[in-house]
């Protein structure tokens, strides 16, 4: 599972860390340094963007789809709201449409 707080507290703890390091660098005189740290605070920052990004649109709805029930043998006599939990429904061998009922 995805665990958000823990992402963020590791990230906060590098993100610091980089930081740090840039300001010895630019007080030691080394300005290469700290633009490198700099850049690696700038490249956690899009990471971090982008991921969020990608976990948004790709993997909330994978577990939104596992987290909520699946039926199987659903016949035609079932009602719809005793399914609206539902993000998975598997008819029963044999169950058509009804034409008519559309």
């Amino acid at each position: 599972r995805h665990a958000p707080q823990l992402l963020l507290v590791l990230l906060a703890a590098a993100a610091a860390l980089c930081v740090r390091q840039s300001a010895v660098n630019y007080m030691r005189g080394s300005a290469d340094g700290a633009y490198a740290m700099a850049l690696c605070v700038a490249s956690m920052v899009i990471g971090i963007l982008v991921g969020y990004h990608n976990y948004n649109s790709n993997m909330r709805p994978y577990w939104e789809y596992e987290d909520h029930r699946h039926y199987k043998g659903i016949g035609p006599e079932e009602p719809a709201d005793a399914l609206r939990d539902a993000s998975a429904i598997f008819f029963a061998d044999g169950v058509r449409p009804d034409p008519q009922a559309s």
